[in-house]
């Protein structure tokens, strides 16, 4: 059960939102990064909105503490809403930086993360090469092609394997995927496994159809993968 409220939204001067007003939007994504002990490093974050969106980092759930915050800090939040790091700490005698971090940009309209934050991690390595226990990842379970009728459900699966555990996105004709985690609204979802589940099939009069070729792309800082013989799906 539940209830909705005629009221309109207000901002918290208690007016409406202005039409020109915009909710967040990550603009330029981090990327992985791997970095020696005691190097400088940035990892890029670039949001829009109106008013302009404040914007903080996390690491492994936790927020990230710069100069702002701490003046002895050897991390600093530039003004582009990048972090970047003096040196990179290895951790004996204060928190190491190594981890995975989310860019989080906020105003009164709403916040954007960082694109999949739960699955598009990134990593920072203290040392010089990758460890010798990490690989690249390599698709284990490829896609197959579809034909499957409008409104029904399906799915386009795809595993892989690597270490550190790879992030999945899709991509049909050449075209980024987005799903609920991108869109609540959507009727995509990114599975954990990998795959890409659909509650219904569209045909494309009012959006996109999902009639296409896809491809499903893994990646870790090692480098990527690709699905082999991208898939066609199809309506009946």
């Amino acid at each position: 059960m539940f209830s909705l409220s005629a009221e309109p939204l207000t901002t918290s001067e208690g007016s409406r939102p202005r039409l020109e007003d915009a909710a967040p939007r990550i603009v330029e994504h981090p990327s992985d990064l791997i970095v020696s002990k005691g190097e400088p490093a940035t990892l890029n974050c670039k949001a829009e909105g109106r008013p302009s969106p404040t914007v903080e980092w996390y690491k492994d759930g936790e927020r990230v503490e710069t100069a702002r915050d701490d003046p002895r800090s050897h991390r600093m939040l530039l003004p582009s809403g990048s972090l970047f790091f003096l040196r990179i700490v290895h951790g004996r005698r204060s928190k190491p930086d190594e981890g995975v971090y989310v860019c989080v940009a906020r105003n009164y309209l709403g916040e954007a993360l960082s694109r999949n934050a739960s699955y598009r991690c990134i990593y920072i390595f203290t040392g010089s090469r990758p460890r010798l226990e990490d690989a690249a990842p390599r698709i284990v379970e490829h896609p197959s092609d579809l034909i499957v009728s409008k409104g029904e459900p399906a799915t386009l699966n795809c595993k892989a394997e690597g270490r550190p555990s790879p992030t999945v996105e899709w991509y049909k004709d050449g075209e980024r995927v987005e799903t609920a985690r991108d869109d609540p609204r959507s009727h995509r979802m990114l599975l954990p496994s990998g795959s890409l589940f659909f509650l219904r099939i569209v045909h494309g009069r009012r959006s996109k159809p999902d009639e296409g070729v896809y491809v499903c792309v893994a990646r870790n800082y090692l480098g990527e993968a690709l699905s082999r013989n991208a898939p066609k799906a199809g309506q009946s």
